[in-house]
């Protein structure tokens, strides 16, 4: 299929030199609600990804979280004892 600069009419010397389509919609109902289906479950899909992907973003920084309160709890937990040995370790001095 060739696509032409100008279409020419004889008969009334009528001369279409260009065509603005505004918007183009199928005639047929089924076909118009197919393709709005389907444009429905194309968004519903790429929701449903970006709601996926921001849930488990959130998850991952929450267990990154947690993990740095845990090592901060080990790690304070571990001076406490240190603090305890040696003030034990003082008062068997005395």
């Amino acid at each position: 299929m060739s696509v032409r600069s100008r279409l020419h009419f004889s008969q009334n010397r009528l001369t279409i030199s260009s065509v603005d389509i505004q918007s183009v919609e199928p005639v047929d109902q089924r076909t118009r609600d197919a393709l709005q289906k389907s444009v429905q479950l194309a968004i519903e899909i790429t929701t449903n990804s970006q709601e996926a992907t921001a849930r488990h973003e959130a998850e991952r920084l929450e267990q990154e979280a947690r993990g740095k309160l845990e090592r901060q709890r080990i790690t304070d937990q571990a001076e406490a004892e240190k603090a305890r040995r040696e003030l034990l370790e003082l008062e068997a001095l005395r």
